[in-house]
């Protein structure tokens, strides 16, 4: 497989980078993921977007320009072998002289891209929903960064796993947050509600194309903090990710969500996400 390291497209085998590298030793870096159909980008703008912003909150400057990114990603597209498919990007603050916390002046970051797979729903996960189970929230608090920092995820969907779900929400002080690597999403009443973008969610590029979604289709919908009962209360629940798309939740923990069934405001939803991706 091909990646990109500082400059070089070169087999993965031969990547290499300094132990000293502040992204190795401290997770001090950036990673972004643009999603591509049959050689296209979806919404790379908005995406490489909330890559500066990210870099901009950690006080790394942004390496490349956004023609420089859009070549790059195009030249890692195509190379992959299945049309759809993932670009990771990720940036860290560089590799210093020794390992201290505070980082000097003037590193050079280090900038690495590579394909990853895309995991689709299968028909029979669309007509019948998966389960997520609820977790506490032990991430920081500068969760609109999209940094390496990812720990408090990485135990949150072992949990998961282990239960056998599909996604592990998290709950912060009785109150809804996101999933461990998605957004989320409640219907009641026909109403469409998601958690507001606050520094305790990643501020979700799929998330934000929902919700124009639901304006197109005239579905009403309010961002507004979400607490634990409402999630057992309601009629649909769904999750958004740029590598999952939009996922119905049909059993929560040990709950049956709404009817157990997949959702009409969801399969509105689905259909003109799945229509506007193919079309770009």
């Amino acid at each position: 497989m091909l990646v990109y390291l500082n400059g070089e497209f070169l087999p993965l085998e031969q990547a290499r980078i300094s132990p000293l590298d502040r992204g190795f030793l401290f997770g001090d870096g950036v990673y972004e993921m643009v999603p591509f159909y049959h050689g296209i980008p979806f919404l790379f703008e908005e995406h490489i977007t909330r890559l500066g912003r990210s870099l901009q909150a950690l006080d790394i400057k942004n390496p490349l320009t956004k023609d420089q990114w859009k070549a790059i990603v195009h030249t890692l597209s195509e190379q992959a072998s299945l049309p759809t498919h993932n670009i990771y990007l990720q940036i860290t603050r560089g590799a210093g002289l020794s390992r201290q916390h505070q980082y000097e002046d003037g590193l050079e970051p280090t900038v690495f891209a590579m394909v990853t797979n895309m995991r689709l729903l299968s028909d029979a996960e669309k007509q019948t929903g998966l389960r997520a189970v609820t977790v506490p929230d032990e991430r920081w608090q500068n969760c609109y960064i999209k940094s390496l920092n990812l720990l408090p995820n990485i135990l949150a969907i072992q949990q998961a796993y282990v239960q056998q779900a599909y996604e592990a929400i998290q709950i912060h002080q009785g109150y809804v947050t996101e999933g461990a690597s998605s957004n989320v999403f409640i219907v009641k009443q026909n109403i469409l509600f998601t958690p507001p973008k606050t520094a305790e969610i990643l501020w979700g590029i799929t998330r934000d194309f929902v919700l124009s979604l639901a304006r197109k289709h005239h579905i009403a919908f309010e961002e507004r903090a979400l607490n634990e009962d409402e999630l057992y209360d309601a009629d649909e629940i769904w999750i958004t990710s740029s590598g999952r798309e939009v996922v119905p939740i049909t059993r929560l923990n040990d709950h049956r969500v709404g009817d157990g069934e997949v959702g009409p405001i969801w399969k509105k939803i689905n259909a003109s996400y799945e229509n506007a991706r193919n079309a770009c």
